[in-house]
Order: C-alpha cells, then sequence, then structure tokens
C-alpha cells in the first residue's frame, strides 16, 4: 500500500523522497519473513516500482534503492527507460551497472565488492544531484557486506567523503577515524596511506591545517613502508598546500618540486598549487 502511494497511486498518493521509499521498500522485503507463504517478489511490485522511478518528482536516491532491489532478486527491467536511472542533471545509469557488474564479480570478495562501492560513490559524487545516491549506495555496502570483512575502511571512507559533501562535518570526522582505525589493522600500507590522504583533505577543508599535514605526512610514510618513494601528484599537491598553510612556504615548494604530473591534468593542479604557495609567500 505504501508503495502504491509512493507511486501516485489513488487520492493518498505520497511525494516520493529516499525514507519513505526506503520504508516501504523494507516492508516488502519484510513481509515473506513474517509469511513464508508470500512471494520475495511482490506480483505487482515491478509495475509499482517502475511507476515510482518515472514520476519527475522521484529523487535520484529512490531510484538507487528501487534499482539495487531489482537488481538483488535479478528482476529484469530496462533500468534506462522503466527506471529513469538517466533523468536529466542526474545519470548515474553506466555507474549502476558498472557497480552491478563489479558486485557479481566480487563474489564472496567482501574486499573487491567493498572497493566496488568505493568506486561508484566515488565518481558519482563528481555531479552534486549524485550526492545523496552514493549514500544510499554506502549505506547498502554497509547494511549488506559482513562488519568485519576485508575492505569496510574503503566503504567508511567513501561515506566520509560523501558526509562532508552533505554538510555533515561531524559526522563525517567521526567515520574518518574508525577508517582509519580500521585500516591501520586491515589494510596494506599504500592504501592505508590513501586514507589517511582523503582524512587530510576533509581536515584541511575544515581548517585544522596542522591537523591536515600530520595526515598527509603519515600518508606518505604509509606509502613509504611500501616502497612507494614518490606517491602521485595529488599527495604531492595535498603536502605542499598543508605545509603552505602552516606557514612552512619554503618546504611547500621543495616539495612540489618532487612531484610531476602523469597527465595534464596534475601537471595543472602541481603548477596552480605552485602559484597558490608563491602568492602566499608575496611573490
Amino acid at each position: 500500500a505504501l508503495l502504491a502511494r509512493l507511486a501516485g497511486r489513488g487520492r493518498d498518493a505520497l511525494a516520493p523522497d529516499a525514507e519513505a521509499v526506503r520504508a516501504a521498500l523494507g516492508l516488502l522485503d519484510a513481509a515473506p519473513a513474517c509469511d513464508p507463504r508470500l512471494p520475495a517478489v511482490a506480483p505487482d511490485f515491478v509495475e509499482l516500482a517502475c511507476a515510482l522511478c518515472r514520476r519527475d518528482d522521484c529523487p535520484p536516491a529512490a531510484r538507487f534503492q528501487v534499482a539495487a532491489r531489482f537488481r538483488r532478486h535479478r528482476i529484469p527491467v530496462h533500468m534506462r527507460d522503466d527506471l529513469r536511472l538517466d533523468a536529466p542533471g542526474a545519470d548515474f545509469f553506466v555507474l549502476e551497472d558498472r557497480l552491478f557488474q563489479e558486485l557479481v564479480a566480487a563474489g564472496d570478495d567482501t574486499d573487491a565488492a567493498c572497493a566496488a562501492y568505493f568506486g561508484f560513490s566515488h565518481f558519482a559524487r563528481r555531479v552534486p544531484a549524485l550526492v545523496p545516491v552514493c549514500w544510499e549506495a554506502e549505506e547498502e555496502a554497509l547494511r549488506t557486506l559482513p562488519a568485519q570483512g576485508r575492505g569496510r575502511h574503503r566503504v567508511l571512507t567513501a561515506r566520509f567523503i560523501t558526509l562532508e559533501a552533505l554538510g555533515r562535518k561531524e559526522e563525517a570526522h567521526r567515520v574518518a577515524g574508525e577508517a582509519v582505525a580500521l585500516a591501520e589493522v586491515g589494510a596494506d600500507r599504500l592504501l592505508c596511506g590513501d586514507i589517511y590522504f582523503w582524512r587530510s583533505g576533509l581536515r584541511y577543508n575544515d581548517g585544522r591545517f596542522e591537523a591536515a599535514l600530520e595526515d598527509i605526512e603519515r600518508a606518505f610514510a604509509r606509502a613509504a613502508e611500501a616502497g612507494v618513494d614518490r606517491p602521485g601528484a595529488w599527495w604531492v599537491g595535498q603536502r605542499a598546500r598543508c605545509l603552505s598553510r602552516v606557514g612552512r612556504h619554503e618546504d611547500a615548494l621543495a616539495a612540489l618540486a618532487l612531484g610531476a604530473g602523469a597527465d595534464q591534468v596534475e601537471a595543472d593542479f602541481l603548477a596552480n598549487t605552485a602559484a597558490e604557495v608563491r602568492a602566499a609567500m608575496g611573490r
């Protein structure tokens, strides 16, 4: 009944939102557990779910939840047309399809599954309208993958970056601490360094420059433990930005001298960072 109302059926139709859709799908998932005689997928689910997703006011996060249920139950559907995963300004059709394929390939490998969710969020988050979709994907991962499984720190890293994008900074810092703690005991050294890199960005954006510098230095230390002496341009640039912000401008320029962009985007990033440092020095 709730899904029908969210689909716009009847006089008491409801405006769809992610919270209401989550509740409706949760009821559908719980029903067979309460009564084993009920089918896992209700006869009218496909029709109502598609009607919901075709509503112009259906948010992308709700569409992701519906797509995920279709995915779990292997229900054939045209994701682009029936669920409108390619809505203008909020197109995540290709990313959702890639996530599904990577999860199938991962099988019981939770590390690979967590990497798939991290990748989905990393790319989807570049579109502001899809940030809530990232939250839903991370929520799915945290809910369905083993709490002690390998790779969970990847999902927690995606989650604190998404929380920052949503303006929920206090939660972001808390989850970042959880991600670092897990990575220190369960991740390879280079991946652990990568999580320190991301937390350095979070702290930098929050104006906590000393803490941000500590994190990027830890990132370089973990990379060295992994045998990587020259991390990528993004790490080098972040280190320089932090050094400059704490007044160590000469050290920042020296750090940048060790970096080299693998492509034009990275080269431009390093050049722009150097210009920012020189501007801070009054040059």
